[in-house]
């Protein structure tokens, strides 16, 4: 009978240990899976166009030294150490991320507003990879802004069919060289959607007389400049009919360097005394400007408001 009882508590204890190590092995196991589906965000909260404007601005944000930007308030998750938004909840959508106002009832960006933010990077690169992928957007303002390429290239891009909602394009005081393209020109006589971009890029289709200060050119020995006669441009400005009778002999003329003859040369307008304001966390297209670019920008659209709701054509 002893043997019979050591038997019987070898079993139960056996036994006891295959249940504890059972239990504690599917509890590990249902730990480590609510932890894989809190860090993945829910697949049937997002449809495929949410999906693509998520992703998007996540490549933005890498692209664009995005840890170094003045204002990143929703696109980085320190606590995560990533840009990865796990959250379904409404505030943690990409509606709410600064600089970014959404479509009504869908989580895709209709305005990417992001002046003075301290955004470094290829614009080619972000007009051909980045851009495409956000199809309801119909503002883009990133004024001043370190950002780099080539504009004929970047502007085919911003005139593609899967940015055909496109209407306004703020990319002043930027490193933009070349000149706009003729596919964004054509894009703007159909729909009238303008192109706003520093004074030195080359635009047959932009409004550079409306935003742009001439400034009258040096001299060839790089002194103001005077013709032959010793006249200077501001004896032009006295009578600009004076410029019809410029000397054709005269190889460098007040034709070339003054701007009251439609010479010198377009320049972005000196910052005024318009003050700068800090952007708010969810800017949109009445917030303060932050720079005098995006002043004159914000005057124009007031004033094509006021040209459209008077019947100006």
């Amino acid at each position: 009978h002893k043997q019979k009882r050591v038997w019987a508590i070898l079993v139960l204890i056996l036994f006891g240990v295959v249940v504890l190590l059972g239990y504690t092995f599917l509890f590990d196991d249902s730990s480590h899976s609510v932890t894989i589906v809190e860090q993945m965000p829910p697949t049937s909260s997002r449809t495929a166009t949410e999906w693509a404007n998520f992703d998007a601005l996540n490549e933005l944000f890498e692209t664009t030294n995005g840890l170094q930007w003045f204002n990143n308030d929703g696109w980085y998750d320190e606590e995560e150490s990533s840009t990865f938004s796990s959250s379904s909840d409404t505030g943690n959508t990409i509606c709410a991320w600064y600089g970014v106002a959404c479509s009504a009832g869908i989580a895709a960006a209709e305005q990417l507003i992001l002046p003075e933010n301290n955004l470094t990077g290829d614009l080619e690169e972000i007009s051909q990879h980045v851009l495409p992928m956000l199809t309801s957007l119909k503002i883009l303002d990133l004024n001043l802004n370190d950002l780099t390429g080539n504009a004929t290239v970047i502007s085919s891009n911003l005139a593609s069919d899967q940015l055909k909602l496109l209407e306004r394009v703020d990319l002043r005081l930027t490193s933009l060289t070349g000149s706009i393209s003729s596919e964004w020109c054509d894009k703007r006589s159909e729909t009238n959607a303008y192109l706003l971009v520093d004074c030195t890029v080359e635009c047959d289709c932009c409004n550079h007389g409306q935003f742009c200060e001439c400034t009258d050119l040096s001299g060839s020995d790089g002194e103001p400049f005077v013709d032959s006669e010793g006249h200077d441009c501001e004896w032009y400005e006295e009578d600009p009919d004076r410029c019809n009778v410029i000397d054709d002999d005269e190889i460098y003329s007040a034709q070339n360097a003054c701007c009251i003859c439609s010479g010198g040369a377009l320049q972005n307008p000196m910052p005024s005394t318009v003050p700068s304001f800090a952007p708010s966390s969810s800017p949109t297209l009445s917030a303060a400007p932050t720079s005098t670019a995006q002043y004159l920008a914000m005057q124009l659209e007031v004033l094509l408001e006021l040209y459209e709701s008077t019947n100006g054509p």
